[in-house]
């Protein structure tokens, strides 16, 4: 059985992994979307926020926000709800630790790691959404985000792991603060 001097390393362990692999994926992204914008503006005029689309017509460009190109609006509604869960999965990991270090109840560990299986079953099929149904103009966009998504589910995956270990064994026994 592992101390409690370990279990906090772990976790300190886990956190800045996780934040170093969502700077990498976020500046790989950001470099992506960058090569892109600037070879060619209709290339990610299918991403997340397009903001340019190609009028056939007249031979112009018109702009506005949220404005996904040729795809069918309920992909759009998916692409939102995809962007939205990652959002949630990566301002989950702050409260966490918060939560984890200043205030070691059961209940808000088994609470946490619950919301954090459904938010990465969400991510992850969001992200397998996103994938499967991609338009050939998205390129590296497309692929990026759902590096990024997958990346933090596994890593919320681990995370819930861990913390059923940690609190399994003191179902029965008295709370005791987690730096003893």
């Amino acid at each position: 059985m592992m101390t409690w001097r370990w279990r906090k390393r772990m976790y300190m362990w886990y956190c800045a992994a996780a934040y170093f692999t969502f700077l990498l994926v976020f500046l790989g992204l950001a470099s992506s979307v960058w090569t892109e914008s600037s070879t060619d503006v209709e290339s990610i005029q299918s991403g997340l926020l397009s903001f340019c689309k190609h009028n056939h017509k007249d031979s112009r460009h018109e702009c506005g926000v949220l404005d996904f190109g040729r795809v069918p609006a309920w992909l759009d509604a998916s692409r939102i709800f995809a962007g939205l869960s990652v959002i949630l999965l990566f301002s989950m990991t702050p409260v966490s630790c918060y939560l984890y270090f200043e205030d070691d109840k059961r209940e808000d560990v088994l609470i946490f790691t619950l919301f954090g299986v459904v938010s990465a079953l969400f991510g992850l099929l969001s992200a397998i959404l996103y994938a499967a149904l991609r338009d050939t103009s998205q390129g590296a966009l497309s692929w990026g985000f759902a590096v990024f998504t997958s990346g933090h589910v596994i890593a919320m995956l681990l995370f819930s792991v861990l913390c059923v270990l940690n609190v399994w064994p003191k179902w029965k026994a008295p709370v005791r603060p987690f730096y003893y």
